[in-house]
């Protein structure tokens, strides 16, 4: 009984490390490179990923309701720092005709008509910030 209580006096010690980068070792190669691509884009340790599928793509207007809609919930989050979340609806599409240059949102209305869906489709794979072109060998 005496060595279970000196063994749960020692329990507040106890540190949960879930970060899966710290189960490699320092000198891992894989854990290098995270580590520098971290440094080069300055990236918050804390980040979370979230992407969005749908079998028949991303451009309907449901689909772009559900993203928009997700964004917005993730930015009422305490604690999420609003100018690191990037995704269609806070990410702007910027553009140059001739000397003008324009901002406006990648994704502001959520396009009704298949026109619309189709012009915001041309538009988003068109910019290469946002869909680089391939490289073809």
């Amino acid at each position: 009984m005496g060595l279970t209580l000196l063994f749960a006096t020692q329990l507040p010690k106890i540190k949960t490390d879930t970060d899966p980068k710290n189960m490699l070792p320092v000198t891992s190669p894989v854990r290098q490179y995270n580590d520098q691509v971290e440094s080069w884009f300055a990236l918050h340790p804390d980040m979370i990923a979230l992407g969005v599928r749908n079998e028949e793509g991303i451009f309907d207007a449901q689909t772009l309701r559900c993203i928009a809609t997700t964004t917005e919930a993730i930015l009422k989050i305490q604690g999420v720092a609003a100018q690191d979340v990037i995704g269609l609806v806070t990410v702007d599409d910027v553009t140059a005709e001739g000397d003008l240059l324009s901002t406006q949102p990648l994704l502001g209305d959520i396009p009704a008509t298949p026109e619309q869906l189709a012009a915001f489709q041309q538009r988003l794979l068109a910019n290469p910030w946002v869909a680089p072109p391939r490289c073809t060998w």
